[in-house]
């Protein structure tokens, strides 16, 4: 173990398990690396809706442009289903 071999780890890692035994200060840590936790996870879906939204973008604009469902698949990477219900939305907009 690279505690073993580093004086340094070695006594941080004395003083971790130390504190981890004792619960009114592992329970504020273990509060504060839940809410981490979940801050990273807001931040993962809010990338991945943008995400998603500028390819339902991308794929508007080569609606407008012409191209196939296919190609607007390949290069958006949404699905041939989605690109139909955008495209039906596009239209019934247009109707208006």
């Amino acid at each position: 173990m690279l505690a073993d071999k580093e004086p340094l780890i070695k006594k941080a890692y004395g003083v971790l398990k130390e504190l981890s035994q004792d619960e009114q200060t592992r329970l504020p840590a273990d509060a504060r690396e839940a809410a981490e936790w979940d801050r990273v996870a807001i931040a993962r879906n809010a990338k991945a809706e943008g995400e998603r939204e500028k390819a339902i973008n991308i794929a508007k604009n080569l609606i407008s442009l012409g191209l196939t469902v296919e190609q607007i698949s390949q290069a958006t990477g949404l699905s041939i289903n989605e690109i139909e219900k955008i495209k039906n939305k596009l239209v019934s907009i247009q109707k208006f």
